[in-house]
């Protein structure tokens, strides 16, 4: 039990991060990179009765971190709209400035890996040339046109 209750609220921290970084991100990159058009408003129905609010979430919330494979999600910022990529996987390549991944579902990646990207392993800054294959990552990364420019990268070692 004592197990579980950790995962949960691991989980739900790191989607209180992964927002937060996103945001911070697009902000950042806003500046520099060009407005895409405005995109189509959602048909999304709305939330099933217990699930507005907050109620009854924790379910879903305390599991989707966990369950993430990859994403792309676009975020609105006062210069336009970001679009921002992540994905957690194993290394097939690093290196020579890009970092190729796949995820468990079989969906691969390659990343641009430049200067201003921000590489840790074990909580330390590392370079990428310390990224290995098979080692288990995580990247958070902004798209323009087909570029997609990794700007975080977790490494938590070797797939086991």
């Amino acid at each position: 039990m004592i197990r579980r209750t950790k995962i949960i609220l691991l989980s739900g921290a790191a989607v209180v991060a992964i927002a937060a970084v996103g945001t911070g991100i697009a902000v950042a990159q806003s500046s520099n990179s060009p407005s895409p058009a405005t995109p189509a408003p959602s048909s999304a129905a709305p939330a099933p009765h217990g699930m507005r609010h907050g109620h009854g979430a924790q379910g879903w919330r305390g599991r989707l971190p966990a369950r993430i494979e990859h994403g792309e999600a676009t975020v609105s910022t006062d210069h336009g709209y970001q679009v921002i990529d992540i994905q957690r996987g194993i290394v097939n390549s690093a290196g020579s400035g890009q970092l190729a991944v796949r995820s468990a579902d079989g969906f691969t990646a390659t990343y641009v890996v430049d200067n201003s990207t921000k590489i840790r392993k074990n909580s330390k800054a590392i370079d990428i040339s310390q990224v290995a294959a098979n080692d288990r990552v995580t990247i958070l990364a902004t798209k323009i046109g087909s570029t997609i420019t990794a700007t975080r990268i977790g490494d938590t070692g070797p797939a086991r």
